[in-house]
């Protein structure tokens, strides 16, 4: 288990996570379960060790998916953390309850317990901290006005001294303009600031990629990329994780020919990266040339990092072009060649011991074998794949898709024209809409017509909506009708 949810790892919890890592979830409760009862026991129910019990209890519920369960027993702790600790310690215990619920999609009663806790007597980095998190719950529910309002408390808690929460601030107050208004550049109020703050600033807009609208996160990364670019103090590491985070984005709103294009620039641009910065850089355009279903461009970019890395021993890296080149392969059906390099991936995964890296290589291995229609050979390497890697592997679901076909007696969709042209229909709509409107295309088909819904981050005026309308339809003659 991997991802702990914020909690620290106390022996009592990595206990439960060995215990859920055996496949053994009701041990992991019951041990929770004794040992809250035995703290209660031996020091008493309004002790420092039975809060803490409450919340490793609170935690192994959570992992287990027992959101309500889990969340009773955090509001237990904050009740007897209100009494017993002090008012930094409360808050932040608070803090997290919020944002358990929060994950539930209950956003306005997270807000709530938060609230709570405004009238309490904490530290500036403190208040900084909670109404940091008041604002981001705001944004989240539509209440920019509270959000403007609880970003400006945030910052002015500590303006001073500029740490901490305040750079997070910052990054959220960006977002919140930009919600507001595309024309603003986000962080020329800032003036100058050194290295080390400005080291601050990059990684506190780039840790908001998870929980932003990426359209609008998208234009505050372009203008972190403006005023690194302007500051005597930026690094070229800075702007390298901003031109990659950047060119994620694009990735992720599929605006693939922009993405291409920006790690163009980043390979012309960053003349002291390292060979193998510059082939990582090329993999990365290699994908989204696949991604934007330009599959030839694809194959080409792949096959020249292969070449490059031939000389270079990196198994790692090669391991990585050889298992996306072989994929590429499967696509344009050139499965024969797809299982020569799925071979050789497999054998750069070995030199690294990489297990994840060979069972992938075997599911899609199955796969192809699949779309060869040779079940008999598939299934052992589909089965494999199946049993040993993470359901939450991104293969392992494609795997499983296959299977299931399979074991429906379906054909996968992979070569069904109506299904690729559905996606190049999507693809075009996403990729040449004009920026800073569309966040998603749904294209379903509704009593024999095609029906195309738009997910609109901010909503477009009346000209470029119709703009949107007329690109949709276009690509929608093309290619469906």
């Amino acid at each position: 288990m991997n991802d702990n949810g914020g909690a620290d790892l106390t022996p009592t919890l990595r206990t439960a996570i060995t215990l859920l890592e055996a496949g053994q979830p009701d041990q992991a409760v019951s041990g929770a379960h004794f040992h809250e009862d035995r703290m209660m026991r031996l020091h008493g129910i309004d002790s420092g060790q039975a809060l803490e019990a409450l919340k490793e209890h609170g935690w192994v519920l959570w992992w287990i998916g027992e959101q309500d369960r889990s969340i009773t027993k955090f509001k237990q702790a904050c009740s007897l953390a209100q009494k017993i600790s002090t008012p930094e310690s409360y808050l932040t215990l608070i803090t997290q309850l919020a944002l358990l619920i929060a994950q539930t999609g209950q956003i306005n009663q997270a807000r709530k317990e938060l609230l709570k806790c405004s009238n309490l007597d904490i530290n500036p980095e403190d208040r900084c901290r909670l109404f940091y998190h008041l604002a981001q719950f705001s944004l989240y529910l539509g209440d920019i006005e509270s959000s403007e309002k609880q970003i400006t408390q945030s910052k002015t808690s500590v303006e001073s001294s500029r740490k901490g929460f305040y750079w997070r601030s910052v990054a959220l107050q960006a977002e919140i303009q930009k919600t507001i208004s595309v024309s603003n550049k986000a962080f020329d109020s800032l003036g100058d600031i050194n290295s080390a703050q400005l080291e601050e600033l990059v990684s506190a807009v780039i840790i908001r990629a998870p929980e932003s609208d990426p359209v609008i996160l998208l234009e505050v990364l372009e203008d972190l990329r403006q005023y690194l670019e302007s500051s005597p103090q930026a690094s070229v590491v800075q702007k390298l994780r901003t031109d990659s985070e950047i060119a994620n984005l694009l990735g992720t709103l599929e605006r693939h020919n922009d993405r291409i294009n920006v790690i163009k620039s980043q390979i012309g641009y960053f003349s002291t990266a390292t060979t193998l910065d510059k082939i990582q850089m090329k993999l990365a355009m290699a994908l989204a040339y696949a991604e934007g279903v330009d599959l030839s461009n694809s194959l080409e970019t792949y096959l020249q990092c292969i070449r490059e890395l031939d000389s270079l021993g990196d198994p790692e890296l090669s391991f990585q072009a050889m298992f996306q080149f072989s994929m590429v392969l499967d696509q344009v059906q050139k499965f024969q060649e797809a299982l020569h390099w799925l071979r050789l991936a497999t054998e750069q995964a070995f030199k690294t011991n990489d297990v994840v890296g060979t069972l992938r290589a075997k599911g899609i291995t199955g796969i192809v074998y699949l779309h060869q229609e040779k079940p008999d050979q598939a299934l052992p390497y589909l089965r494999e794949a199946l049993e040993r890697l993470s359901p939450s592997d991104p293969y392992a679901a494609n795997v499983m898709k296959h299977w299931e076909s399979f074991q429906a007696g379906q054909k996968c969709n992979c070569f069904n024209m109506v299904e690729i042209n559905r996606q190049k229909v999507r693809k075009q709509i996403m990729g040449k809409s004009p920026r800073g409107y569309l966040r998603n295309v749904q294209i379903t088909m509704e009593n024999n017509i095609w029906k195309i819904d738009f997910d609109f981050a901010r909503f477009p005026s009346p000209e470029m909506l119709r703009k949107i309308q007329t690109l949709s339809q276009e690509a929608k003659e093309k290619y469906l009708d």
